[in-house]
């Protein structure tokens, strides 16, 4: 990604996405959040993620170079129509495309299937390449993690996708960075690894984005008294 500073777009983007996320998960117990949202919090983020961010985001689309597509795009989203048949219609290419497979990927998302969580995944892989903006491009990596750490169920596998998000996270410029920090903890604490998910709560509690997230803040707090106490259990402290 572009070493470039984070421009206001981004910075309310990221604002808007992290309110809502922590607004989200702000339950009393994590795992009420695991039963209701399922394995991982894909369910939450995923819908936060395509809710949120096409809305905050889509004016740059308008002033993009190829109304064509872009107008194509508006409509598809507007109307619900949105769809791979209808890229290839159109004729839709490259960023457009890119940003077709992120939004037909949230009219797919709320099918469980794991065939449909696979199509989903190799959707994101197609969007990373397509010269997306930083702030998508993010968000497509971020979104095939996410569906593959539901779709996998091997312990390593787990957490070799948990240590690519906490890499996602450390890119410079990502916008996201300590939400995605967040859910990489997540999945560490959920399988077993009390102490890692700590450390990274406690990277994503210095990030720089959270300072200016007082929500983001105090859903970190919760989820580190959460992990400690239950370490403390193991441990017998």
């Amino acid at each position: 990604m572009a070493d470039k500073p984070s421009s206001p777009q981004e910075d309310t983007e990221a604002e808007l996405l992290l309110k809502e996320a922590s607004d989200a998960l702000q339950q009393e117990r994590l795992d009420n959040l695991w039963k209701e949202w399922g394995s991982t919090i894909i369910g939450v983020a995923l819908m936060l993620v395509f809710g949120t961010m096409m809305g905050v985001g889509w004016k740059n689309w308008r002033a993009d170079v190829n109304t064509d597509q872009t107008t194509t795009l508006i409509e598809s989203q507007d109307k619900g129509t949105v769809g791979l048949d209808i890229a290839k219609e159109n004729g839709i290419s490259g960023s457009h495309k890119g940003l077709m497979n992120i939004i037909t990927a949230a009219d797919l998302i709320t099918n469980a299937d794991t065939n449909t969580q696979k199509i989903i995944s190799n959707m994101m892989s197609d969007a990373e390449d397509a010269g997306l903006p930083d702030q998508y491009e993010a968000i497509a990596s971020w979104t095939k993690l996410r569906v593959q750490s539901d779709i996998e169920e091997a312990l390593e596998e787990k957490i070799k996708i948990a240590d690519e998000m906490i890499e996602l996270a450390g890119e410079k410029n990502n916008p996201y960075a300590p939400a995605i920090l967040v859910e990489a903890a997540t999945l560490y604490g959920e399988n077993g690894n009390k102490e890692k998910a700590l450390e990274i709560l406690k990277a994503a509690q210095f990030h720089e984005i959270t300072d200016k997230n007082t929500a983001l803040s105090g859903l970190i707090k919760k989820l580190i008294h959460l992990y400690t106490l239950e370490t403390e259990t193991v441990t017998g402290e």
